[in-house]
């Protein structure tokens, strides 16, 4: 072969394998970026391929809002608003109050009815149907009628504070072992036992009490009642006198000997 078909040869060789290179540059087609088989000798493989990295994409554009101050009108219905909101809610917690205090009255009312008691200061027990220990029978409320003393007066207002004291309901307040109430109610059964100690009044048997404290209006002692000393109070003019000569011989025949009558 010639030395000039030699050369021919070579430049198209080198042609073939500058190919790719030059349709990159003018199509913009991502390819590799190698070496010619000529200029290096080796073999294009996927080991010699380098890939080309892909544009970053574009990020938007942020944009800070531009705030204004409110205005006088703006700001006014702010505070009315908000005037509005705490007057709403103290209204709300006051009515929740008023609603509780109700609440608590009724139950209150609906307990003080349950505790009342009928004939409250009088011997025996719910006006003289149920008997209280040795009391007798004709001491006991009837026909609109009671008997009271200073026992009865005590009894009452202690077992009203110690409901299960002596004798202050059923049979098992009778117990021997029960202290409170138990003087009260002694002294109950002794000046009932004895004639002039127990003084008679009218009551409505209808009326109940719920306080505790007997109606010393309508329970009182009335004028010249005999009655202890340490009873002076549960007199109507919560005021005594000594006995005359006569009465206290009378008093003494009693076996009671520092009685007082009521003024």
């Amino acid at each position: 072969m010639s030395r000039f078909v030699r050369l021919t040869v070579g430049a198209l060789l080198a042609a073939v394998v500058l190919v790719p290179s030059l349709t990159f540059a003018q199509t913009g087609t991502p390819t590799t970026t190698t070496q010619t088989a000529a200029q290096t000798g080796t073999r294009i493989t996927e080991q010699n391929l380098r890939p080309i990295s892909a544009a970053p994409a574009p990020v938007a554009p942020t944009f800070t809002p531009i705030t204004r101050p409110p205005t006088p009108a703006e700001l006014a219905a702010a505070v009315l608003a908000r005037e509005e909101r705490r007057v709403a809610a103290a209204a709300a917690a006051e009515a929740a109050r008023g609603a509780e205090a109700a609440r608590v009255a009724e139950a209150a009312r609906v307990a003080q009815l349950a505790a009342r008691k009928f004939c409250f200061g009088a011997l025996g027990m719910n006006c003289g149907q149920t008997n209280q220990g040795d009391i007798p029978f004709s001491a006991l409320c009837a026909n609109g009628r009671c008997s009271i003393n200073g026992g009865s007066f005590d009894h009452d207002q202690c077992c009203f504070a110690n409901p299960r004291g002596f004798a202050c309901g059923e049979a098992d307040t009778f117990l021997p072992t029960i202290v409170s109430c138990r003087n009260e109610m002694a002294k109950a059964v002794r000046l009932a036992g004895k004639l002039g100690l127990s003084w008679n009044r009218a009551v409505n048997f209808q009326t109940g009490n719920s306080t505790g404290t007997v109606a010393h209006g309508i329970y009182c002692a009335p004028k010249d009642q005999w009655l202890p000393r340490e009873d002076a109070p549960k007199c109507c003019s919560r005021q005594t006198r000594e006995l005359n000569v006569i009465e206290q011989g009378g008093a003494t025949g009693l076996g009671e000997l520092n009685l007082v009558a009521c003024q």
